[in-house]
């Protein structure tokens, strides 16, 4: 326990801000007239001690916490952060490569258990990748997609004088719009057959 040093003056910044009644004297509580402990508002004798090591361990819990939410700033701003849809492609890859290493359907069912796991990973990766999409409004349906090519035209026309062209713009981005990707069916075939 540090030494109890006694404050030389009353107004002492340092003092003590513990109230104690003296034993024998009046029974009137007078503020301590100790020093307190660097960095607390109390003296070793009222706790100082102990609220010094409760400072300093919530101090090093908030300093956690504050080089923690900087990592999760630098993972953030990081431009090779992995997104979901690569974890997603990642776990894809694995699949194949474990389908692969499979010559016979006695190889199917020695992997069978690691092959239901891989697929559960991909499963959850594509519901939190859709529930993520949707919070985030990144989910654009086929009748918003449609509204905002209209008036993608709506601009252009503004702009382009010949009803030739302006009529060859609006065509190729309905169709852009209204026409599945290569992708879109891959996806699609996906989902339909695991």
């Amino acid at each position: 326990m540090p030494l109890i040093e006694r404050v030389q003056f009353p107004d002492d910044p340092d003092r003590c801000q513990s109230m104690s009644g003296v034993v024998g004297r009046n029974s009137e509580m007078q503020q301590c007239v100790n020093k307190v402990v660097p960095g607390t508002t109390s003296c070793p004798a009222n706790g100082g001690v102990a609220n010094r090591q409760y400072i300093e361990i919530h101090n090093m819990g908030l300093y956690r916490i504050r080089k923690f939410q900087q990592q999760i700033t630098e993972f953030k701003a990081h431009s090779q952060m992995r997104s979901l849809d690569d974890e997603l492609a990642i776990q894809r890859m694995i699949l194949e490569e474990i389908l692969n290493q499979c010559e016979s359907a006695n190889d199917l069912i020695l992997y069978s258990t690691k092959i239901g796991e891989v697929i559960q990973d991909i499963k959850a990766l594509v519901v939190a990748s859709e529930k993520m999409a949707s919070r985030t409004g990144m989910l654009v349906s086929r009748t918003e997609a449609i509204l905002l090519a209209q008036r993608m035209v709506e601009v252009i026309a503004r702009h382009v004088v010949d009803d030739v062209a302006l009529a060859k713009i609006a065509e190729e981005i309905a169709l852009i719009v209204t026409t599945p990707t290569p992708e879109d069916m891959e996806d699609v075939s996906k989902k339909r057959f695991g």
